[in-house]
């Protein structure tokens, strides 16, 4: 064989694979319990963050232990948990009596207006915020602290400074020499308009080694696992206990094909499948991992796995937290002063991966503890479904530094993400 040659299936290289996103997987799943207990859990996980972040300049101004404990005209720093006021949200009562039931997940409208009012909450009460502060950034479940003084009508607080929490501890990155690529792909959408299969199939052919030039299937050789995180299939219709027998057979062939052409990709590299909002999977977050039936031929190796959603995962002791964007597209119903990435961002920086569940985004009611608390930082941050490819690099004040990045939907972008475990340094790919 010439030095030209490249077999198929390829000799691809390999990462050591430790799932850490057990958390999420739902042993009993039950809505007995109030959501009140999660915010009091996610106060009581995030209060010490946010007091270790006040910086030594505000050292001087003592932290009060509850809202209540507020007198007018004193300056202090008290720490609790946002809740925003949205003018524009709609009533779901209101939607109940004209019969019609309004998801707010499933709207894309954003929510978020001038007319907007910030409060502060703790397990002793709420204040009115007030200041010159960027208050469109900040969104429902948020917890920080903030320094400033009661007003004396005692009607609000002024606010100067916020404090979110630290970044929690990195693991370090390990060195290497060589390359070593995670392909991350999100919003198949097989079955919608906006899908062409014959682009789907292209970049499954190229993941699995199946075109390209020699040169090009020496670097795919180096793409050592897939993440597919969320929106494979397209938006299901509405009323589909209405449709007629043939056509909610129909409604199944977009996961046949997934099925097909994800057995083609598990055949040469191993792949880890996340449902999203679009997917065959409970609505409320955690999701939990597609079953197993769903996906048969691809199931029927070892090279498949069905992950939640968040998920978490090492690869080679690369860290990489993702989800399937739902938590991000929330946020951006209740700000309107952050891009993706900034929300992505900040999801990092408020060491919450879905603060605006409950109130806008659906969870499981978490009565212990609040799961979506990051207890590490990554070393990728991403979110799938996203409107187009963004990405940067933050960095903690103890050495941390993550790669956030924005995956955009293949179905209207035709885009993938390749992520480097060597430097994490990314190469966006767009198939044509």
């Amino acid at each position: 064989m010439g030095k030209d040659d490249v077999t198929f299936p390829l000799l691809r290289k390999t990462a050591s694979c430790e799932y850490e996103h057990h958390r999420f997987i739902l042993k009993k799943k039950t809505y007995d319990q109030q959501y009140s207990h999660m915010y009091v859990s996610r106060l009581r996980a995030l209060e010490p963050q946010v007091r270790a972040n006040i910086p030594p300049s505000s050292a001087h101004v003592p932290i009060l232990p509850k809202i209540i404990d507020l007198a007018a005209g004193d300056q202090c720093v008290i720490i609790g948990t946002i809740f925003k006021v949205l003018a524009k949200k709609p009533n779901i009562l209101d939607e109940f009596v004209a019969d019609e039931v309004l998801v707010l997940q499933e709207e894309s409208t954003c929510l978020a207006s001038d007319d907007d009012q910030l409060l502060l909450e703790d397990e002793s009460g709420r204040v009115a915020l007030f200041g010159n502060f960027r208050m469109q950034e900040l969104v429902t479940g948020v917890v920080v602290g903030l320094q400033g003084a009661m007003r004396d009508d005692g009607e609000g607080f002024d606010v100067m400074c916020v404090f979110t929490p630290t970044l929690p501890p990195q693991l370090p990155l390990p060195s290497r020499s060589d390359d070593a690529y995670v392909a991350l792909v999100s919003g198949l959408e097989m079955g919608s308009d906006t899908c062409d299969p014959s682009k789907t199939s292209l970049v499954v052919d190229y993941l699995a080694g199946r075109v390209g030039s020699p040169t090009e299937k020496r670097f795919v050789s180096s793409i050592v696992r897939c993440i597919i995180a969320g929106n494979s299939v397209s938006k299901p219709a509405k009323n589909t206990h209405a449709l007629p027998k043939a056509s909610v057979a129909a409604l199944a062939q977009p996961l046949e094909h997934i099925d097909a052409l994800l057995s083609t990709l598990t055949s040469s590299m191993p792949v880890d499948v996340m449902p999203g909002a679009f997917d065959p999977s409970n609505f409320t977050l955690p999701q939990q991992p597609l079953a197993s039936c769903l996906l048969r031929q691809s199931m029927q190796t070892t090279a498949c796995h069905m992950l939640p959603n968040p998920a978490q995962v090492q690869l080679d002791s690369v860290q990489f937290m993702g989800s399937s964007g739902q938590n991000v597209d929330s946020i951006g119903q209740c700000c309107t002063g952050l891009s993706e990435l900034q929300r992505l961002e900040m999801v990092l920086k408020w060491r919450h991966l879905a603060p605006t569940a409950p109130d806008i985004l659906a969870c499981y009611p978490m009565p212990l503890e609040d799961l979506f608390v990051l207890d590490s930082t990554p070393h990728v941050l991403f979110a799938g479904n996203q409107s187009a490819f963004a990405t940067s690099l933050v960095h903690g004040d103890a050495g941390q530094v993550t790669r956030v990045i924005c995956v955009p939907s293949f179905a209207h972008t035709g885009m993938i993400v390749l992520v480097n475990l060597k430097d994490l340094t990314v190469v966006p790919l767009t198939f044509q």
